[in-house]
């Protein structure tokens, strides 16, 4: 059974705007071997560009559509599954497609979950146990994504800490104050 969490992140909506940023769309006119992209929707191009015109218009609108488009294949806004999906059916999906698809997953995820939260403001002592939580997490993902961590908050983080940032949904200068202050707790101070 999937968590609330997980529910909400595979329902946020993708804008066209969106989906020109995760499949790289230069020419939104025509792209993926004849399709077209909109603001409604992604076309097929190809039903409308094979003389299908010369039907009749009641023809023309059982194939094509009474807005003389094209074929919509995929309605937006649309979720991130909806977008998976059309890819894989289209055979768009190569490993960078998958990995920013994957990635955009996690990112709403963690922001449906309120993983992320905004950092420098006033806090109660309950609300400290859950900064040094996420000072932990943000730490423990770092290891994880395999940098190697300094062990005094003197010395200089690690390459890629802006990159673990972007897909935290967070800044790179609140992810290093994250790290430094969970460093400092290692040591004691």
């Amino acid at each position: 059974m999937e968590s609330d969490s997980t529910q909400r992140a595979n329902d946020a909506t993708l804008s066209e705007a969106h989906v020109v940023r995760i499949l790289l769309i230069e020419d939104r006119a025509d792209w993926g071997g004849g399709l077209v992209l909109r603001k409604d929707g992604i076309y097929r191009r190809d039903l409308v560009d094979d003389g299908l015109r010369t039907l009749t218009p009641r023809e023309f609108a059982t194939v094509v559509g009474s807005s003389g488009r094209g074929h919509q294949l995929l309605r937006l806004p649309c979720t991130i599954d909806g977008l998976e999906a059309f890819v894989r059916a289209e055979g768009l999906l190569d490993p960078f497609i998958a990995r920013r698809l994957h990635l955009l997953r996690a990112i709403a995820r963690r922001r449906a979950a309120g993983a992320v939260h905004a950092a420098g403001t006033a806090q109660s002592p309950a609300q400290n146990a859950t900064t040094e939580q996420r000072q932990a997490d943000r730490y423990a993902i770092c290891i994880n994504a395999g940098l190697t961590m300094p062990t005094d908050d003197y010395a200089h983080l690690p390459r890629g800490i802006g990159e673990v940032a972007r897909s935290l949904g967070i800044t790179r200068q609140a992810l290093s104050e994250d790290l430094k202050a969970h460093i400092r707790r290692l040591n004691g101070r």
